[in-house]
């Protein structure tokens, strides 16, 4: 039975094969970082840290419109010769999808976490794998409200890798702009538009990924 630390490692394997084959790819990275409100200083990107570099790298896979396709669906056809699990994994990829959520639970023994779904309240709660997170998240005692990207995989859910997080006490305003900002967008831009709002309002009020910020 494939296990989560395998999917992980194949992941990353299945990552280098994407970025060799989007090298074939043309689009304009600027016009990606402009779209993201990503600071940039002439033609050179500011990234603030190493989750901004994260946020970016899955905004231009996932979410950037290139010729009217994901760059991910572009890129698609270019990988060739892939095994059976990095086939699973692009599959997964495909299905991806954003959110916010509530952490429910924490499960440090399972390497697991349960969320609970904040724009679509009506899904049942569910555990998502991530050894550092739920390290990170077993030693507070208040934890925060996660913007990420689900990714499922022979029934393990795991992130893109890519979280905005927020403190609990802004989750009602959160998301009352939220919905407010959404109410006028068409149903195909709102991947790429929630992403975006969600980057800027972790720009504006994110607590710090390492979780520092919180007690």
């Amino acid at each position: 039975m494939t296990n989560y630390l395998e999917i992980r490692k194949t992941s990353i394997a299945l990552c280098s094969k994407y970025l060799t084959a989007s090298r074939a790819v043309k689009y304009d990275i600027l016009l990606a970082a402009k779209r993201l409100t990503l600071p940039s200083s002439g033609r050179t990107l500011v990234f603030a840290d190493e989750a901004d570099i994260a946020a970016f790298a899955d905004y231009q896979m996932f979410e950037f419109p290139v010729n009217g396709r994901t760059l991910i669906a572009t890129v698609e056809p270019l990988l060739t010769d892939l095994t059976e699990l990095e086939t699973d994994i692009l599959r997964g990829w495909q299905r991806q999808r954003t959110s916010l959520f509530r952490v429910t639970g924490v499960h440090p023994g399972d390497d697991e976490i349960e969320l609970q779904d904040l724009l679509e309240p009506g899904l049942p709660p569910f555990r998502l794998s991530d050894v550092s997170l739920a390290k990170s998240l077993c030693g507070l005692s208040v934890f925060p409200i996660l913007f990420t990207r689900i990714v499922e995989v022979r029934g393990y859910r795991m992130s893109s890798g890519s979280f905005f997080s927020f403190h609990p006490e802004v989750e009602p305003g959160l998301l009352q702009a939220y919905r407010q900002k959404m109410k006028l967008v068409p149903p195909d831009d709102l991947s790429e538009r929630r992403f975006i709002f969600f980057y800027r309002k972790n720009r504006q009020m994110g607590v710090d990924r390492a979780l520092n910020d919180l007690p």
